[in-house]
């Protein structure tokens, strides 16, 4: 071997095979030991990369077999298995669970004997290497690179194969914390008696490693510095020295993470915990004694790890980058296993990261990549100031590079602080109550059966002056951490304020600074100045940051309000919940309106909504009066310097335009949403300063509100939200001259909202009216309830419903009489022409009821409106909807839209109903120039004209209508232009127009049309529309066929906002579902798959899904059921197959209650098998379906299904006369036969569905269920198609483990059933 340059490939696989034979416990390898020791000296001389790794291999597992403890056997039983077969059985050991407390494990432990031979084959190979890495760095001797690694390969491999009785380094320890206890390391005992020590020549083996490799990397570095491979194997050694004990902390893992699969896979939690087999909890015993090895390794910092630390510092600073990581990651390890050993380190870091020419661009990224970590666990987020205050400052002023990877560190450690920074103490505290109870655990000594329960503390009593002392220090500790995050907080300041940062440490500064902000320390004024002045920076991310740390600022400054006690009377003893008379004064009403300065002072308001609604506090605190509350109408001098910061710059009209700008920017395109933050700190600005800033900010808050811009309106909302929740405290005349400024403006912004910022509107009036009394905002409330439907178009009247339905849900039971108003008013807008707007109002009527709770004591929303009345009052409309619609009426309305068949006559009288100016437009054009309009219309129907607004409605001001501009106009096709003129154009309102132009998108295409409407690409003015509309049906006959026609809609429009309102009360509020919500059945399911109308059937669809998913209590389930039974014997067959589809959903969710109401389920049964004999083969299908469901999941009792099972053989046994007789009326004949296929159909359902119940199973009734269906394969049709889908879905569901199943059948029944599901050979 000696004299070959490489090894073949037969020695080396023999060598492979070797270092894995040899992993077995040390007292079996005693007898070998010769061989390979002898084995071994020949091939440590060996200078090849495979035999050097092959022979590490070796060696390695050879020391670790002879100096680790591990069990010897793993087996199922530890009494083993050599014994007398004739009363031992091993089978019965199979699977058998251990005992924990008698696993009598078999450990080797390692004797004597094998230690000696550990110890003298380490310092055989150790030794020799030492002394050979000594010569090369004193200049002795000469090494090849590959020499050197094999050297430092070797000591490496003698570590870990030795390292369990390799002991720690004893060495004076460095203080790196003071502490009032001993922080010294504690041991876990791993080896019995005295722990071993394998020593180099009588010395401690760690220590003499570490000076051998302490002068190698300084000599490498000095001489070989692009050796790379050396230094990366003196990081190895390095991580082993500081860590290994026994078992590397990966290889732990691995066999941790394979024993918990195991474990899972193996387990039977049927039998209890910890009841698994031997061989796992042996495996576990062995993970334990690993986990104690582990945990013995060395926490105590010396003067050798410093050596160590600084070693590793130089690796993880080196010009390579393999060097780097290697030695970055063992000293961050070292980091984290050495508590507070960072600090070492903190001084030379600073140094490096210096602007300095002798500091290299490898050494500074090193030094970030050290400061940054891994995982988060960055230096700069440890619990320590005096780190922070250290490194901080020296990052951000770090020189900067535009090197990629310089950049990209640079943003990774300033999202880490920014990320997984926490809020360290600064002033720790500690109450007497907490000291007083340690104090205790001297005193308390319990004893249970002579054992002790409580551990006595290991050091004596402290003395009352030791308390003080401690009390002392903490208070200094405090003082100090309070010194050093001002020093910080400075140092950050002096920074940003100087000018000389680089625009990325610049944002990386200003997010440090906003992260410091705290909830107990006040940020100086000259942070805050930084922070106002920032918002208005032209960088985006600082802008977000500082607004972002404008509301903290803004709660720091924030002065509290005073509290008083309101007295409560209880009038009951047990309060229900719900409306009651002690809380009425909480109700939103006129009475409790504050219109005066004494009524907004009184303690009558109470801001959170639970309160009240179940029980009361046990001491109920309001608001004080104003002239108790911090003044807001402060001069400049009684201001702090924080708030004169913020409000120098509020007053600033240049700063406060450029910031309304930069707020009013839009950033994503059809992505910005309304923003919290923002909302946060216009809401502490108003708060903290009070109406002198609104004064400021009244114009520019109005432009925004009425520019049509997205970003514009989302800033308005944003400000308008933050302004009446800040004006939370304000005096009455404050109060009273915001809202009368305020009023006006949110009516003109609510007929200004777009499509776009609706959503940010709605946001915009819930943020404002959550957690305040209703009484303080009923301006607010007021103006949105102001006429909701104003039919102004319907994109405004569901924006007016959504705005309102967001300020309405927040007060939840306290806004009961504004629910009433609010429900008498949409009430005769259920059937709104514009299905946007249905469903909107279906949803806000789903809230305006979300309060009609019921508790076991009464009722809890009193005073809401109750669903019941709803009901009543549109279930009579409905009665039409419980008939299927004429076909004739939808044909009538399909034809008689055509408008190009119009006549001079029809066109003089369609003049003649319209405006002088416009009649004269229209003549002048003439009937052609009509028709043509009408035919650009799709399919050439004239659409139906928009609703005429109710008597009493008001139209919208002249100012809401905006002159178009000459642009737009442009836009209007000729046609138009020629009809309308100049001056009706002019009229038009902006949504009107934006309908007579061309729907265009860039590129030229036409848009999509929305679902539910048919945009035309132009719109006649409504009142030739009208006109039009009507003369076209101006006929005896076509005048009935439309009045039916509407009427119809009218209910098809109800029943949509009805389907609405029961999916809404079903899905989001708070209570089961109501007994007459099971009143519109009927209709829904008899147009939930109506093709006439395929909205109407959607709509119906889903509110028959919520209904029938719902958990229906007890007391209701009887009117379930009648509701059920009474669309069963509906006449339509589409609605009886909805119901059984509907039965089977609702019988399933609630299975328990049927279970307990017997009778119940015996209406249900009845409805089944009656369907299953109806006259419509699609319902006796769907009937079978579900009979088969029901016993599948065992709901028909056995006695029943038995029953059935009988009378569905007796319809099927009931013979079929295939000929009249001679003197029979073939008509007569002809309806007794049909009626016999029925009834034999419905048997052959019937038996089908037992069938069907058993998909993976051969009960014993079904062999003969099946050779009777397999009798009627011919009989009159549908009952073959029948059959065979029977008998092709037993095959599908019994085919994987037919080789069982046909067990259980006899060969007679086999050979049947063969001939029906096996297809009959080709050649046959």
């Amino acid at each position: 071997i000696r004299n070959e340059d490489n090894l073949n490939d037969e020695l080396k696989f023999q060598l492979m095979m070797l270092s894995e034979i040899i992993r077995v416990p040390g007292k079996y390898l005693l007898p070998y030991i010769d061989r390979i020791d002898t084995l071994l000296s020949s091939l440590v001389q060996h200078s090849s990369k495979e035999g050097n790794i092959l022979t590490g291999a070796v060696l390695r597992n050879t020391l670790r077999s002879l100096t680790q403890t591990c069990p010897v056997e793993y087996k199922s039983s530890a009494a083993g298995y050599d014994r007398d077969l004739t009363t031992y059985q091993p089978l019965t050991d199979w699977g058998k669970s251990g005992d924990i407390h008698s696993l009598e494990i078999d450990w080797y432990i390692p004797g004597q004997e094998e230690v000696l031979v550990a110890h003298k084959l380490m310092n055989k190979v150790l030794g020799p290497q030492l002394v050979t890495i000594g010569e090369y760095t004193a200049n002795k001797k000469v090494l090849s690179k590959e020499e050197l690694a094999s050297s430092i390969s070797f000591i490496s491999e003698s570590i870990v194969g030795s390292g369990v009785f390799m002991a720690n380094w004893k060495d004076e320890i460095v203080n790196l914390k003071a502490s009032q206890v001993d922080l010294s390391q504690r041991s876990h005992i791993v080896f019995p008696g005295v722990n071993p020590d394998l020593t180099h020549n009588s010395s401690n083996a760690r220590q003499e490693i570490v000076m051998v490799m302490h002068k190698l990397l300084s000599f490498q570095l000095a001489n070989f510095p692009d050796d790379t491979k050396s230094l990366r194997g003196i990081s190895t050694i390095y991580q082993s020295l500081l860590f290994f004990t026994g078992v590397p902390k990966v290889e732990y893992d691995a066999r941790w993470r394979s024993f918990q699969a195991t474990k899972k896979a193996m387990e039977n939690k049927l039998l209890g915990s910890k009841k698994i087999i031997r061989a796992i909890l042996v495996d576990r015993c062995h993970l334990q004694h690993e986990s104690r090895m582990i945990g013995n390794s060395n926490r105590d910092f010396t003067k050798t790890h410093q050596l160590i630390y600084d070693d590793l510092l130089l690796l993880a600073t080196n010009h390579y980058s393999e060097v780097r990581i290697k030695g970055q990651e063992v000293l961050g390890r070292g980091m984290k296993h050495f508590s507070h050993s960072y600090q070492l380190l903190v001084p030379k870091l600073v140094e490096l990261l210096k602007k300095d020419e002798n500091i290299s661009h490898e050494q500074f990224k090193g030094a970030l990549y050290v400061i940054l970590g891994s995982k988060g666990k960055s230096l700069l987020t440890k619990h320590n100031w005096e780190t922070f205050a250290a490194l901080c400052p020296a990052v951000i002023e770090a020189s900067h590079s535009e090197k990629p990877s310089i950049i990209k560190v640079f943003s990774a450690l300033q999202e880490t602080v920014v990320h997984h920074l926490e809020t360290i103490t600064i002033n720790f505290a500690m109450p007497d109550k907490v000291a007083q109870q340690a104090l205790h655990l001297w005193d308390k000594v319990e004893n249970q059966n002579n054992l002790k329960l409580t551990l006595n503390p290991s050091l004596p009593k402290p003395s009352e002056q030791e308390i003080l002392d401690g009390q002392k220090h903490m208070d200094e500790n405090n003082i100090k951490a309070s010194n050093v995050f001002a020093v910080i907080v400075d140092k950050l300041c002096s920074q940003l304020e100087s000018g000389k940062l680089h625009w990325r440490h610049y944002n990386a500064g200003v997010s440090i600074l906003a992260v410091l902000t705290r909830y107990d320390k006040k940020m100086p004024a000259r942070a805050v100045k930084i922070m106002v002045n920032n918002l208005i920076h032209d960088n985006i991310v600082v802008r977000k940051t500082s607004i972002h740390n404008m509301a903290a600022l803004m709660k720091q400054n924030k002065r509290p309000h005073v509290t008083i006690e309101r007295a409560i009377e209880k009038t009951e003893e047990n309060i229900q919940p719900g409306n009651r008379k002690d809380n009425q004064w909480l109700q939103y009403s006129p009475e409790n309106w504050p219109k005066t300065k004494e009524q907004w002072n009184s303690p009558n308001f109470v801001h959170k909504t639970h309160f009240g609604y179940y029980h009361w506090p046990e001491k109920m605190t309001v608001y004080a009066a104003e002239d108790k509350q911090p003044n807001l109408d402060r001069s400049l001098q009684e201001m702090t310097d924080q708030e004169l910061e913020i409000f120098q710059f509020l007053q600033d009209e240049t700063n406060l335009q450029k910031l309304i700008e930069f707020l009013s920017l839009e950033e994503n395109k059809g992505r910005d949403k309304f923003d919290s933050r923002k909302f946060l700190m216009w809401k502490g600005i108003f708060r903290n300063f009070g109406f002198k800033v609104l004064e400021k900010l009244k114009e520019p808050l109005e432009k925004l509100s009425d520019d049509q811009q997205e970003s514009s309106q989302r800033c308005a909302s944003e400000m308008m939200a933050g302004l009446i929740r800040g004006s939370k405290h304000w005096t009455w005349e404050m109060t009273e001259n915001l809202w009368s400024w305020l009023v006006p403006v949110l009516r003109k912004l609510l007929g200004n909202v777009t499509v776009e910022t609706i959503r940010d509107w709605g946001i915009c009036f819930a943020t404002a009216s959550e957690s305040r009394d209703p009484n303080r905002i009923h301006w607010m409330l007021e103006v949105l309830m102001e006429e909701p439907l104003r039919s102004q178009g319907s994109f405004l009247d569901s924006s007016r419903l959504y705005v309102l339905q967001g300020a309405m849900a927040q007060q939840e039971w306290r806004v009961g009489g504004l629910l009433h108003r609010l429900d008498r008013f949409l009430n005769p807008f259920l059937t709104h022409p514009y299905q946007n707007v249905r469903e909107r109002l279906g949803s806000v009527m789903a809230n305006i009821y979300a309060l009609d709770i019921h508790f076991t004591s009464g009722t809890g929303g009193a005073l809401s409106p109750n669903i019941s009345d709803l009901l009543s009052e549109v279930l009579p409309k409905l009665e039409l909807m419980k008939v299927e619609p004429d076909p004739e009426i939808y044909n009538y309305n399909k034809n008689s839209k055509t408008g190009t068949d119009i006549d001079q006559k029809s066109f003089e009288d369609i003049c003649s109903k319209l405006d002088p100016e416009l009649a004269m437009k229209v003549r002048e054009q003439g009937l052609e120039q009509l028709k043509s309009i009408i035919s650009r219309f799709p399919g050439g129907s004239i659409p139906s004209p928009g609703v005429v607004p109710p008597s009493g409605t008001r139209m919208p001001p002249p100012q809401i209508l905006r002159m178009p501009s000459a642009e737009t106009l442009k836009k209007i096709p000729p046609e138009l232009q020629k009809m309308l003129g100049p001056g009706m154009l002019r009229m038009a309102s902006p949504e009107m127009l934006n309908m007579m132009r061309p729907n265009l998108v860039p590129g030229g295409k036409k848009p999509t049309p929305r679902p539910g409407m048919s945009p035309p690409e132009l719109l006649l003015p409504p009142q030739l529309l009208s006109a039009i509309h009507e003369v076209s049906l101006n006929t005896p006959q076509s005048g009935l066929l439309a009045e039916k026609w509407e009427e119809r809609q009218s209910g098809v429009r109800l029943l949509q906002t009805v389907c609405k309102l029961v999916s809404g009360v079903l899905l989001r509020n708070w209570y089961t579902v109501k007994p007459e919500l099971f009143k519109v059945l009927e209709m829904l399911a008899l147009n939930e798959s109506s093709e006439l109308e395929p909205d109407l059937a959607r709509d119906c669809n889903v509110a028959l899904a919520c209904l029938s998913t719902c958990i229906v209590p007890l007391k209701v389930l009887s009117t379930a059921l009648t509701a059920v039974e009474h669309v069963s014997q509906s006449s339509s067959w589409k609605a009886k197959n909805a119901m059984l589809e509907f039965l089977q959903v609702h019988v399933f969710t609630n299975m328990a209650a049927f279970h307990s109401q017997t009778e119940e389920a015996a209406r249900v049964v009845n409805i089944v098998t009656r369907l299953i004999k109806d006259d419509r083969i699609e319902v006796r299908e769907k009937a079978g379906k579900v009979l088969g469901g029901m016993l599948h999941c065992s709901f028909i009792s056995e006695e029943v299904a038995s029953k059935l099972l009988g009378q569905f053989k007796l319809e099927v046994s009931k013979k079929i006369k295939k000929k009249p007789k001679a003197n029979e009326d073939a008509s007569l004949f002809q309806d007794k036969q049909s009626k016999a296929i029925l009834m034999r159909h419905s048997g052959v359902l019937g038996l089908s569905a037992f069938v069907l119940s058993c998909p993976y199973d051969i009960p014993p009734h079904l062999p003969d269920i099946l050779m009777l269906l397999a009798d009627h394969l011919h009989d009159p049709q549908p009952i073959p198609a029948t059959v065979k889908n029977v008998f092709q879905e037993f095959k599908r569901t019994h085919q994987d483990n037919w080789a069982e199943h046909k067990q259980k059948l006899t060969e007679d029944q086999l050979a049947t059933l063969t001939d029906l599901l096996v297809s009959p050979s080709y050649y046959a």
